[in-house]
């Protein structure tokens, strides 16, 4: 996939709302809301900071059959409890979010979501520091990745078609892992000194 042209930077100002709402959005941290239908692209960065939310317990909400798009994922909001993104509930079919950058997440934040939900990576070359916050499934079938963990990985279910994954040393936690490799030489996995644990299947075809 060709990379995104130079894009915006989206914060969201929404507290409890959809992300599928511009008015949700502002191109500023605690500024105004978007007047425009625009919403945050593989061109941008979201970003979720102490202005987004105004008590605790508010939720992004992404909605049944709809995508988020973004480019890097940066939360850094940590002045409110119990915050964080709501994805569907209900049996996905489709991915439900796109990135095509970093995700940096905080750990006071909260991810709920239906175990069929999938965030799908299609960067080139990407950061993962989810700071041990518990994320859905994440899925490399749709590009060739190179990518790092920043801190503990934990998440619902890994699957790792093509490229290349190094831990640091930091562990994995998942209910699956998933290594399905489209060749023989499509993937490099370097664990280093990190433990995967695994609640369930080990999948790892030649």
């Amino acid at each position: 996939m060709t990379a995104p042209s130079a894009g915006q930077n989206y914060f969201w100002v929404g507290g409890d709302g959809s992300w599928h709402e511009s008015t949700n959005w502002s191109l500023s941290s605690g500024g105004a809301p978007l007047s425009t239908s625009c919403l945050p692209s593989l061109n941008d960065n979201v970003m979720f900071d102490n202005n987004s939310f105004t008590s605790d317990n508010q939720k992004v909400e992404i909605e049944n059959d709809k995508i988020a798009y973004a480019k890097t994922l940066f939360w850094n909001a940590d002045q409110h409890s119990n915050i964080g993104i709501n994805f569907p509930t209900t049996v996905q079919l489709n991915p439900s979010m796109y990135i095509f950058g970093d995700i940096v997440l905080e750990p006071n934040m909260i991810i709920n979501a239906h175990e069929s939900v999938e965030i799908n990576i299609i960067s080139p070359d990407m950061e993962l520091d989810t700071k041990n916050v518990f994320m859905p499934t994440i899925s490399t079938k749709n590009s060739n990745p190179v990518i790092s963990l920043l801190s503990v990985l934990n998440c619902e279910r890994f699957r790792f078609k093509i490229g290349q994954l190094f831990t640091n040393n930091y562990d994995i936690i998942t209910i699956q892992f998933c290594v399905e490799p489209f060749t023989a030489d499509a993937l490099l996995l370097d664990f280093g000194t990190s433990t995967v644990t695994v609640d369930g299947p080990f999948d790892l075809d030649p």
